[in-house]
């Protein structure tokens, strides 16, 4: 499992299926500020579609192609950070992220995608 400290109080962990309600919660709450830049949030209308999402995370974890990764500050879902697969034939990955309005300007996000990265 996927597991990283970015400092103290903030980690990064893999999404697990008992994640999936939280996350939707959180996917919920912030519906206009996500919407703006992320395409699957309209989509997303259960916690059932975020399962399907946390099924496709962890296949790809499974097949060496990068983790997708929950971000916890002070015991709480901030948001996500991962990889869209990685290519390795031609070493090249792009990164995804979302954050919950409340964390923002806190600098998670820096610190998370170097964290990923390192």
């Amino acid at each position: 499992m996927f597991r990283r400290t970015v400092s103290p109080g903030i980690e990064l962990r893999h999404f697990e299926m008992r994640d999936a309600e939280p996350v939707f919660a959180v996917v919920e709450r912030n519906r206009a500020h996500l919407r703006e830049w992320l395409p699957w949030v309209d989509p997303t209308r259960s916690p059932e579609d975020i399962r399907q999402f946390i099924c496709r995370a962890i296949a790809q974890t499974e097949a060496n192609r990068g983790p997708q990764a929950l971000i916890w500050a002070g015991g709480e879902i901030a948001g996500s950070v991962g990889f869209h697969a990685i290519n390795w034939p031609n070493r090249s990955t792009s990164i995804g992220y979302w954050l919950d309005a409340a964390f923002q300007g806190k600098g998670l996000i820096t610190r998370s995608c170097a964290c990923l990265l390192d």
